[in-house]
């Protein structure tokens, strides 16, 4: 599953970083304030432990759930089935991630044009392999575009010829706030699609419940295929 989000502010997403802060009495007094990390936060490892209390996390939630309500961006999310894919090219498949990465930047390509904008990529980091091949492959998208996209169209829109790659460690808000939706938007499609049932009544549902409107969509606010999009 690859998912991106159009971001147009970022100050906000710092507000949910705020009850997490951590004071370290070690001179000189800093607050250690951690990444955002999906998988730290749902099995409440390290500093979310914190989660463990049921107060602190009604507090974390509810500020979780005022963010995706009111902040301004906009989702585009790609989930592929590898196996199917696999069985169904063999020799002749795509590299799973590349293929979904190309998907998600023409869509958005096609956001940036439908807003009047020009925008730029940023990734996370996946290992220094992983992030040249993943440069390689935007560099194609860029210059010789795909299908749907042509070089001239594409480069009206992108305004840069290389992909940014930072850590997430580091803090790019924009990354953390991808990975905290990636769980949620990757069940919201497959349920769109008719691959998995009804989802459980826990909070990832009512996160789902909350990002329909936030999803790229049609005039008509058809989102299956424009912010949602399933490969098999």
């Amino acid at each position: 599953m690859v998912g991106g989000v159009q971001l147009r502010e970022t100050s906000p997403i710092l507000r949910i970083r705020d009850p997490l802060g951590v004071h370290l009495p070690t001179p000189p007094s800093v607050t250690y304030v951690p990444v955002q990390h999906r998988e730290d936060i749902v099995n409440k490892k390290g500093v979310f432990a914190k989660l463990n209390d049921g107060g602190f996390e009604k507090e974390f939630n509810e500020r979780f759930l005022d963010l995706i309500k009111n902040l301004n961006y906009k989702i585009c999310a790609v989930v592929l089935d590898k196996k199917s894919h696999l069985e169904r090219y063999q020799k002749s498949a795509f590299h799973p991630y590349h293929y979904c990465a190309n998907v998600l930047l023409e869509r958005y390509v096609f956001f940036l044009q439908e807003n009047g904008g020009r925008g730029d990529v940023l990734a996370e980091a996946r290992g220094k392999k992983e992030d040249h091949a993943l440069k390689e492959e935007y560099k194609r998208f860029f210059e010789i575009g795909t299908y749907f996209c042509k070089p001239a169209y594409i480069q009206q829109f992108l305004t840069s010829k290389e992909i940014k790659i930072k850590p997430k460690s580091k803090m790019f808000v924009g990354l953390e706030f991808a990975d905290l939706l990636s769980l949620a938007t990757k069940l919201d499609i497959l349920h769109s699609y008719g691959q998995i049932p009804i989802l459980d009544d826990n909070f990832c549902k009512v996160v789902v419940e909350n990002i329909q409107n936030k999803y790229r969509s049609s005039a008509n606010g058809q989102t299956k295929g424009f912010g949602k999009k399933l490969i098999v």
